[in-house]
């Protein structure tokens, strides 16, 4: 669970160690971190945004059980401004992490999912916000929409290996 430290995340880890599963999960909040680890639980500071973090995530999730099956893709944030007064670098900070984050962690769990030739399954969060415009969110409104289509490209370049891709 990229981004599993806090808010959907968590509850996604949390509902995956209720039914049983073994888990990686990746956040930049090293404290809330803590609060998850356990047996079936391994966790790593890791910034969806810096390629090498996240591959070291997917690794330590394939090294530690054998194997990935599912992985979501849920990091994300906004620095709102309108389009006007956006400064480019808070452009650039909720792009990165909403949009980039899940490409780097679909081409990193892919890549295992394939090695494995056993399939899986890939989530990404989205947004309603993909399709509805929101006052001061142009970066994370076209981040979301982003993340739709490159869910659907990966859908299309994974299948024949078996990796279903959904947001």
């Amino acid at each position: 669970v990229m981004g599993g430290a806090s808010g959907i995340g968590l509850a996604i880890a949390r509902r995956l160690l209720a039914e049983g599963a073994s888990l990686v999960v990746a956040d930049v909040n090293e404290a809330n971190l803590a609060a998850v680890a356990g047996d079936k639980c391994a966790t790593i500071a890791a910034d969806v945004t810096v390629e090498a973090q996240v591959e070291a995530a997917v690794a330590l999730a394939s090294d530690r059980f054998g194997r990935l099956d599912a992985a979501f893709n849920v990091a994300g944030g906004s620095r709102p401004g309108y389009i006007v007064d956006l400064a480019e670098s808070e452009w650039d900070f909720t792009v990165d992490l909403c949009l980039k984050g899940v490409f780097l962690g679909m081409k990193h769990q892919a890549r295992q999912m394939m090695r494995q030739q056993g399939g899986g399954s890939i989530v990404n969060i989205a947004s309603l916000n993909a399709h509805v415009p929101m006052h001061a969110g142009s970066a994370y409104v076209s981040a979301k929409a982003g993340v739709e289509a490159l869910t659907k490209n990966g859908a299309l370049e994974f299948a024949e290996y078996g990796v279903r891709v959904n947001a």
